[in-house]
């Protein structure tokens, strides 16, 4: 027989290869150390006074597992049926929508490591574009003649 428990999140060790939780689950309880399972190719790091669900393999607390951390104090409201968002505390958020776009907020920028190809257009609303320190709004080309000509390469100055 296994138990489970709604528990509180005191603490979280990201020390080793496995996330280790502070929790408490009883008034005055605190189980240290225990072990948390993600899904596959998912893992955050959850804030003290976050929810977890801990399950007691034979009601032995010292066996305990979280399966699961919750944080409504930080989860986005007013998702529609079918969406799917990734959320941090400090309001970022990769939300995919159901009407199959993606909405990306991160007031810190997006850093791509690696190539990027598109298939479409891309539109860019505020701000200049840049790429290898040309600006790309904002440019001149050497070499301009009349006609048929071709320019030479561009320049920002």
């Amino acid at each position: 027989m296994s138990i489970a428990a709604r528990c509180t999140v005191q603490l979280a060790d990201e020390t080793s290869g496995r996330q280790r939780l502070q929790i408490s689950a009883l008034p005055g309880e605190v189980l240290d150390q225990v072990e948390t399972v993600h899904q596959y190719g998912f893992a955050s790091s959850p804030l003290p006074g976050a929810l977890a669900v801990a399950i007691m393999p034979h009601g032995a607390r010292d066996s305990a597992i979280v399966v699961g951390t919750d944080d409504a104090r930080h989860r986005p409201k007013g998702l529609q049926a079918g969406e799917a968002c990734v959320y941090t505390n400090a309001g970022n958020y990769v939300l995919l929508k159901a009407d199959g776009s993606i909405t990306i907020k991160a007031p810190g920028g997006v850093k791509i490591i690696g190539d990027l190809l598109v298939t479409g257009s891309i539109t860019a609303t505020a701000g200049p574009m840049t790429t290898d320190g040309l600006v790309l709004d904002d440019h001149k080309h050497t070499g301009v003649s009349a006609g048929a000509d071709e320019t030479g390469g561009p320049t920002n100055v």
